[in-house]
């Protein structure tokens, strides 16, 4: 066997046990849940850990909570590439900045309690070095803290 067969095998070991070793995919994000209690009550445990988190909460209004100074664990906002300048063939990257989230949660009432449904969505913001002016774009989701919230509802 020639030197650069060995190599190649050897390459293809390494790739097949790198994926093995991959595990199970992540599992889904839980965004609703049954819990004991009345919605008055859920209501106010969730407002209450939102407060606690960093969110503004408007009482009854349907409106989103709202934060600008969200935690880097709550969401993946991915490093940008950018381009641009006086030369067409720049490039660069971009990291987030700041992150935001938006949460809306609601509750119906249910015969064992309350079903609670949560929506969330968060934003960094970057800077565009070429233009100077800063940009926005969506991040995913980790659960993180729609766990932390269904936690608090029950």
């Amino acid at each position: 066997m020639t030197l650069a067969r060995v190599v190649n095998v050897i390459a293809w070991c390494g790739m097949l046990f790198g994926c093995a070793a991959a595990g199970p995919p992540p599992a889904p994000i839980e965004r609703s849940r049954e819990v004991a209690g009345a919605p008055d009550q859920v209501r106010h445990q969730v407002e209450t850990k939102l407060a606690a988190l960093g969110f503004s909460t408007p009482h009854d209004t349907g409106e989103p909570a709202k934060t600008s100074s969200a935690s880097p664990t709550w969401a993946e906002c991915e490093t940008i590439l950018i381009g641009g300048g006086s030369d067409t063939g720049q490039k660069d990257f971009a990291i987030p900045q700041s992150r935001s989230a938006s949460v809306t949660v609601r509750y119906a009432p249910i015969a064992a309690g309350t079903r609670v449904d949560i929506t969330t969505s968060f934003d960094a913001t970057y800077y565009h070095r070429y233009r100077g002016t800063p940009f926005t774009a969506a991040c995913a989701t980790t659960g993180e803290l729609e766990r932390a919230l269904l936690t608090a509802a029950g």
